[in-house]
């Protein structure tokens, strides 16, 4: 029983840290366990109990960030901005949500 348990919350933790590709963002690496709840022309929302306005993104999320080619080139209060092949993408985490954007 406890083998599973411990299964049960090795999955869960895969699951909350697993990323995908944005197509819009150019690859940007986005949780599959975030929900998107606001898709414009230029931004996304997402849905996501692990971003934080105060403590801004969780570290395993930066790190992938970090691994998919993107650097870290400005930050601001809850905004950070990215960039990777002359292209600039802006986070900003607010509690429990965190929007995408292309930057100019």
């Amino acid at each position: 029983m406890l083998t599973f348990v411990l299964l049960l919350l090795l999955a869960a933790g895969i699951y909350a840290f697993a990323f995908q590709q944005s197509a819009k963002f150019f690859g940007f690496p986005i949780p599959v366990s975030a929900k998107l709840v606001k898709d414009k022309q230029s931004v996304e929302m997402y849905k996501w109990w692990e971003a934080s306005e105060v403590n801004g993104l969780p570290y395993v999320y930066r790190k992938e960030i970090q691994w998919c080619g993107w650097k870290q080139i400005d930050r601001e209060g809850a905004m950070t901005i990215y960039e990777k092949n002359g292209k600039k993408v802006s986070v900003i985490s607010f509690d429990n949500t965190f929007s995408v954007a292309e930057e100019d």
